[in-house]
């Protein structure tokens, strides 16, 4: 087994809101089984990705809200956790307002969200997270209503990479900002990176960065695979993500997370 931690970005790498493939979930299995350590790394809410691994019996660590959250996948004991900082969220969501772009906030108690939208939407019509319409963010962070351990800012209104570059450049060291999917930037927390996560996992199972890899298909990932381990991006994955890669492997439908762990693992 040339790695012992395998860490897998979750939509567009490893499933979607269809769910996993069974040939994957037997590979994971079969890694696992063999003494492997595999964890799911994502930006979704804790309790839909749980879910998620719940389901199909895989990962021993799931990682969540870009790596704001870190549990153990049967026990559900939080292991870490931190956010953004209510009066930078605050900060950050006042600061939007009067752009044409919708924001929300994923906490542990709800999507919290003030406008409608294509990323509401999706939501809303597959029923996985609770779902809770405020009418202003930045007063409900502030005033301590609901935490935000990550922002979603969906950009149908405005370019979406000349959003991340004007924002990532004024909260430069303050906020890691990078796209989430179609027309969406997330604000995250640069200690809660996926980046940490992996560099936590690492220390938590005491394995050397030398046996750990990890796979990601966005520029949410850059973080994930980016790092002294062994970085690969999905084929069909974002071009700025690919010059961050140690390798790069099959496209999504080709199912890269089996793929890697034939590869290298099983």
């Amino acid at each position: 087994m040339k790695y012992k931690l395998f860490v897998a970005d979750y939509d567009g790498t490893l499933g979607g809101f269809d769910g996993i493939k069974r040939e994957t979930v037997n590979a994971i299995q079969d890694y696992e089984r063999a003494g492997g350590k595999f964890a799911v790394c994502t930006g979704r809410m804790f309790k839909n990705i749980r879910d998620i691994c719940q389901k199909y019996d895989i990962a021993d660590m799931v990682v969540s809200y870009q790596g704001a959250r870190i549990n153990e996948r049967k026990s559900g004991k939080t292991l870490f956790m931190d956010k953004i900082a209510n009066p930078f969220a605050a900060e950050i969501l006042n600061s939007l307002k009067g752009l044409p772009v919708k924001p929300a906030v994923l906490s542990d108690s709800g999507l919290y969200y003030t406008e409608d939208s294509a990323y509401i939407d999706m939501y809303k019509n597959a029923k996985i997270v609770e779902l809770k319409q405020v009418s202003d963010l930045a007063k409900g962070v502030e005033e301590n209503t609901f935490d935000a351990l990550k922002l979603n800012v969906y950009c149908d209104g405005v370019n979406l990479s000349d959003f991340i570059k004007e924002f990532g450049e004024r909260y430069k060291g303050r906020a890691i900002v990078n796209s989430g999917g179609v027309n969406l930037a997330e604000f995250v927390n640069p200690a809660c990176s996926k980046g940490a996560a992996v560099r936590f996992l690492a220390e938590f199972y005491g394995i050397g960065y030398d046996e750990i890899i990890t796979v990601g298909d966005s520029t949410n990932d850059i973080e994930l695979i980016g790092g002294a381990w062994h970085g690969v991006a999905v084929g069909d994955g974002k071009e700025e993500l690919k010059k961050f890669a140690d390798e790069i492997t099959v496209p999504y439908s080709e199912q890269p997370v089996k793929f890697l762990l034939e590869k290298y693992c099983l």
